[in-house]
């Protein structure tokens, strides 16, 4: 008779205690699947440890008919290894989550949603390979022109007969490197979230049985079961869609990748262009390996201003300034392309009253509803876009009853019925956003049309940044208004800004920014050419204020129908860590920025700790009950 501790694949009632104990005839392995019951359900859960009954003490002897016995054993072995275990533990700790749901990370989706799944074990090989004496420090790589260094790495590397995994943010740019990667090796795959049950399992096997040489993917490819690998390679390392905000845990790719590379001692390369300040001061301080690579062609940013202050004075009312209509149209002329940066998508941010003030809002989100002239195959439409409800615009304002409505803002759409005015039939522009593309293919379609010639102005949002644009046909880029990205209260927000405008500048030879507040430091800053010395002030400024890299932030959420309950709810938690962490630094109890979402009121709690405050995590861990949110290294704050 053995006594066995599993870790179920579902969120259970308490955080603090995430294994059940039960017993078996059997003895499964360490890392089997298992099924076995938990009140009236039956419930998949892996085996963390399995003990014959004579070695459990006494009173455990004497008690254990309490305990139920385990349903059945699914997997003949192991499906999660010796050191994904260390990982998914680590992974628990460090974002304060169920450790059964960030198991769920690493194993396929088919394998938890089939009744009887077919499992081949998976082996555990790292663990008997020899580990080097060498420890690897992580590499900062600061380049723009980053591909031919990694391919030779890659190359090393393969001849070693280690594994490579390779990073990038979104989906979309899977295609710019795998062609390169197939040159290197034909096992080489791309792994993704929008892969299908069978093909996933497959690669999972594959991955484990040593079949694959090179794994390009997004961020969920760390968790497949690797059997030597050598190698991490995450481009883009700043890009903020290695973070997980949808589903929990809300793990960062790059700290991941960071933490898989320390428990299997692989080299690690974290390369960018436009590399995040928490980087760059890790590799100032020795913490990571500098290796910077001097740019070719962009080592000076052509970079211009516009006060849209003046714009106003010479009664111009456009999106547009005349310094920018003048440069459109010479761009065109010399037929030559142009890309538009906007922050929006749709026609209007908001549809405002002008006599009584009332913005027309989602009656389920609080949120003001955007104005869309298409979205998708209809017009002229209000939508949400937290909830995604939709609504015919209104004719007169729902509470004054005025006729006095105006669209205030501009989006995506507006810039297209700018551009017409300016343009007339020399100008084609498009837009690219995940509205108007919202797959992979439409937005494939739209970067082969604008390359081809068909479009000679394209219009977008964070998206441009995934395509494989050509900058030599690109003549001008320009942000339409940089105002909404710096005046969010976040302490991200110069940084952020900094990054677009570097990363906008390298897609053409000239970048236009137009702008109410052309005394921003940050722009002194660029057009100078001195981004140094704006990382050195930013990195001065976020220590004085206890912000990361210097702390790290964990932001607390709880929802509720009843508005009284959340705020309560909130400030009843603050109250409890302040006297269970003396001296905590908190901000809040405080709503969120969309106050409401699906007629739920969000309600957060800012913590700011060491670094590494494993102590203080542990403590936030007892404290909270499973409806609160917790994310560690959230992306806002708002």
């Amino acid at each position: 008779m053995f006594i066995i501790e599993v870790i179920p694949l579902v969120k259970i009632a308490s955080l603090n205690s995430q294994t059940l104990t039960y017993f078996s005839s059997q003895r499964p392995e360490v890392g089997a699947l298992v099924l076995a019951s938990l009140g009236k359900s039956e419930i998949k859960a892996i085996v963390k440890s399995v003990e014959p009954l004579e070695n459990i003490k006494i009173q455990i002897k004497k008690d254990y008919f309490k305990l139920k016995p385990i349903s059945k054993i699914i997997s003949d072995g192991p499906i999660i290894n010796q050191y994904q275990m260390e990982l998914c533990q680590w992974l628990s700790d460090y974002y304060i989550s169920p450790i059964g749901i960030a198991l769920k990370l690493f194993i396929p989706k088919n394998i938890l949603r089939s009744k009887k799944p077919v499992i081949q074990k998976i082996s555990d090989s790292h663990s008997a390979i020899e580990k080097q004496n060498k420890k690897f420090l992580p590499i900062l790589f600061y380049s723009e022109e980053r591909v031919k260094k990694y391919l030779e790495i890659i190359k090393k590397t393969i001849r070693q007969n280690q594994q490579v995994l390779f990073l990038v943010p979104e989906i979309g740019q899977i295609s710019k490197y795998l062609p390169h990667l197939e040159k290197i090796s034909k096992n080489t795959i791309a792994f993704h979230s929008d892969i299908k049950g069978s093909q996933e399992k497959k690669y999972w096997q594959e991955v484990n049985q040593g079949k694959v040489d090179i794994v390009i993917g997004t961020r969920t490819s760390l968790f497949l079961p690797f059997n030597n690998l050598g190698l991490i390679i995450l481009d883009e390392e700043e890009n903020e869609s290695y973070k997980s905000w949808d589903q929990h845990p809300k793990y960062h790719a790059r700290t991941v990748a960071l933490k898989l590379a320390e428990i299997l001692n692989s080299e690690i390369i974290l390369g960018s262009r436009t590399p995040s300040l928490e980087s760059i001061l890790r590799a100032q301080q020795g913490k990571y390996e500098f290796l910077r690579q001097a740019t070719k062609q962009k080592s000076d940013l052509n970079i211009s201003i516009v006060d849209m202050k003046e714009e106003i004075r010479k009664s111009n009312f456009s999106i547009f300034s005349e310094e920018l209509q003048e440069k459109l149209i010479k761009t065109i002329s010399d037929n030559k392309k142009a890309i538009l940066f906007m922050n929006r998508k749709g026609s209007a941010t908001a549809i405002l009253c002008r006599d009584c003030g009332h913005i027309i809002k989602c009656q389920d989100c609080e949120s003001p509803m955007v104005y869309h002239k298409t979205l998708g195959s209809r017009t002229n439409l209000l939508a949400c876009h937290y909830c995604g409800k939709t609504m015919i615009p209104p004719a007169v304002c729902p509470k004054c009853k005025s006729w006095r409505i105006k669209y205030v803002g501009s989006g995506t759409q507006k810039a297209i019925e700018e551009l017409k005015k300016i343009g007339k039939d020399k100008i084609n522009p498009v837009i690219i956003d995940s509205d108007i593309a919202p797959t992979k293919k439409e937005q494939e379609q739209i970067e082969q049309d604008f390359a081809k010639g068909k479009y000679n102005v394209l219009i977008g949002t964070q998206l441009l940044f995934s395509l494989n644009l050509a900058p030599e046909d690109i003549s001008l880029a320009a942000i339409v208004l940089a105002d909404p990205l710096f005046n969010m209260p976040e302490y991200r927000s110069p940084e952020r800004l900094a990054q677009i405008i570097q990363k906008i500048s390298f897609l053409a030879k000239e970048t236009l920014i137009q702008t109410y507040n052309p005394d921003l430091r940050l722009f002194n800053f660029l057009k100078n050419n001195n981004f140094n010395d704006f990382i050195a002030e930013e990195i001065k400024h976020r220590k004085s204020l206890f912000y990361p890299p210097f702390s790290e932030i964990i932001k607390l959420t709880f929802s509720h129908k009843n508005l009284d309950a959340a705020k309560r709810e909130t400030a009843e938690l603050k109250r409890k860590v302040q006297k269970a962490i003396p001296g905590v630094r908190m901000l809040g109890p405080a709503p969120a920025l969309t106050p409401k979402i699906k007629n739920k009121y969000f309600w957060h709690l800012i913590m700011k700790i060491k670094p590494e405050s494993s102590a203080e995590k542990k403590i936030i861990q007892e404290l909270i009950t499973p409806d609160w949110s917790v994310d560690v290294e959230p992306l806002s704050l708002l």
